[in-house]
């Protein structure tokens, strides 16, 4: 946050203006950053799971920061509101996002990807880096509200899960190709 707010600050013109959001989403970057220190210096263990462990603890540190007071205060209400529903839902989609996410980072260190698929988990990681800036430019460009950007999202989402599933598969077979 603290750079964002030295490097990009908010401009005054109302709407999206594209390179000055372009670059915000770039300083996603960091949580790329954080997720390898994390794995592969702070935590101990197999390193299949350690991308687990990160990937969930990450999603949840970032439900807690970004959606729990909301949630907590509006759900405790009397009325019934679907922005709640569709919070826990978000919490979900992201929950998926950054599991894929540490999983790529994790394949991207690994020595025995192909190189066909470090350019895919380079390609995929890039996504997650600008994610956000989709998202916005969706909701700006293509009217995307509510529901159908929850679908939107979900749906990228599970595209970027089932790239870094392909990619992760992948490892085995560069072994046994080898092999006989």
């Amino acid at each position: 946050m603290l750079v964002l707010a030295t490097f990009f600050p908010a401009s005054d013109v109302n709407g999206f203006d594209l390179i000055p959001e372009l670059m915000k989403a770039s300083a996603d970057i960091f949580d790329v950053m954080g997720l390898h220190a994390v794995i592969f210096y702070l935590m101990a263990g197999k390193s299949e799971i350690r991308f687990l462990a990160v990937g969930i603890g990450w999603a949840f540190a970032h439900s807690v920061a970004s959606r729990l007071v909301g949630f907590w205060v509006g759900a405790r209400a009397t009325a019934f509101h679907w922005k709640y529903i569709q919070m826990a839902l978000n919490s979900n989609i992201d929950l998926i996002f950054y599991v894929a996410m540490a999983a790529l980072v994790w394949l991207f260190t690994r020595n025995d990807l192909r190189s066909g698929m470090k350019r895919m988990v380079t390609l995929l990681i890039a996504l997650c880096v600008f994610h956000e800036f989709i998202e916005q430019a969706s909701v700006v460009y293509l009217d995307l509200r509510s529901w159908t950007l929850l679908g939107a999202k979900a749906t990228f989402t599970a595209g970027l899960a089932v790239g870094t599933l392909i990619a992760y598969s992948s490892l085995g077979t560069h072994l046994t190709q080898y092999r006989s």
